[in-house]
């Protein structure tokens, strides 16, 4: 297992930040800037992310202000788009990133306590998994405490967004560096 995230063989995972969701969220508004900031560097350090969205008949798309950014990736060929109706996106997800051939998988989104939850403890017998505390939330703060123990519990590593962003810029000489560090 990789200690430190590796800008070189990561992917980002957005786990269901959909309209009808992210609005009954604890700290909905906290989350959404943070998931923004991850997906900012995502661009500029052209790293592939997956965005699931659950249901997305009943429950909308990914939420209107991250959109621009998605379209962005999507420009770049860096976005790939999962549809599914189980918890774990692991069975929709599974060949594609095997095809991305990437060690690390950066998860984000919601449900803390189902969803994240469900899906980093599968994707974890194959990658190493780093959740992001600051980008994923329950509708009860006590429900993402517990998922985020659980998961540390069970190996996931738990990082938060300037852990992240540290470890992909490597340093203060990266290009992206001052960007950065002007946002967090």
């Amino acid at each position: 297992m990789s200690k430190l995230v590796s800008a070189t063989d990561c992917a980002i995972i957005l786990i269901d930040v959909q309209e009808k969701l992210l609005p009954v969220m604890s700290e909905s508004e906290q989350i959404l800037k943070k998931i923004t900031l991850v997906l900012e560097l995502a661009i500029a350090l052209e790293l592939p992310v997956i965005v699931s969205q659950q249901y997305s008949k009943g429950l909308g798309e990914t939420v209107d202000k991250l959109q621009l950014l998605l379209s962005t990736l999507k420009l770049k060929s860096l976005l790939h788009i999962i549809e599914k109706t189980k918890f774990s996106l692991y069975d929709d997800a599974i060949d594609y990133l095997k095809n991305l051939d990437k060690r690390q998988l950066i998860i984000m989104g919601i449900e803390s306590h189902i969803c994240v939850l469900q899906s980093a403890v599968e994707l974890s017998d194959e990658f190493d998994v780093f959740v992001v505390e600051d980008t994923v939330s329950s509708t009860q703060k006590n429900f993402k405490d517990l998922a985020i123990d659980r998961l540390g519990q069970l190996g996931i590593q738990i990082i938060n967004t300037q852990m992240l962003g540290f470890e992909l810029l490597g340093g203060s000489h990266h290009t992206e560096f001052k960007n950065f560090s002007k946002k967090i």
